[in-house]
């Protein structure tokens, strides 16, 4: 009974890691502050919480966690589907808004900025002060097949999408369906 106890203490302490992990939110002034704001509270079916779902969450990248695989900085900007912020990126309410936003400032890059070129949309996504936007270009080129000085389309989007999605959060988890849906509605 006793080595029963410590494997239930064990395991709640974990999960009580995982969701201090999960919820803490960062501040301007890069504080650590811990929120319950959408935190997944007992199902009220049964009294219990998935704990399935909440280390499952605990293992995904922000992004995708926060439904901007963009990680789009949080300026204030009213976008569709927005919920919030984790202290620093947007909160969308699903992934198809938050693809819809990264379709949206391209579009701003583009017709707004002239900004069309691989090498100066991930410049201007990806600043070279907080990231590797090198790696970040070679990456696109690949990805895409076209040389960073030559200007990009709506024929490239999609690709272009899939490429951000994947150096921001190290996966690209979304169906074709679920990025076209999002670029359909920017």
């Amino acid at each position: 009974m006793q080595t029963r106890n410590q494997i239930l203490l064990l395991a709640s302490a974990a999960a009580a890691g995982a969701l201090l992990y999960l919820y803490r939110k960062q501040s301007s002034d890069d504080a650590d502050h811990y929120s319950l704001d959408n935190f997944p509270f007992p199902n009220s079916n049964n009294g219990t919480f998935d704990m399935g779902k909440i280390l499952d969450q605990a293992h995904r990248p922000r992004g995708i966690r926060n439904n901007n695989p963009g990680n789009i900085e949080d300026n204030g900007t009213p976008w569709k589907g927005r919920t919030g912020n984790d202290g620093r990126f947007i909160t969308f309410d699903k992934p198809e808004n938050g693809i819809r936003a990264i379709a949206r400032i391209l579009n701003t890059y583009s017709n707004s900025h002239g900004i069309n070129t691989l090498e100066t949309i991930i410049s201007r996504w990806a600043p070279p002060v907080e990231n590797d936007t090198e790696s970040y270009i070679k990456h696109a080129e690949k990805e895409l097949n076209v040389s960073r000085h030559v200007p990009v389309g709506e024929q490239h989007k999609a690709a272009l999408i899939k490429v951000i999605i994947a150096h921001e959060n190290g996966q690209q988890p979304y169906s074709d369906k679920v990025i076209y849906d999002g670029i359909a509605t920017a």
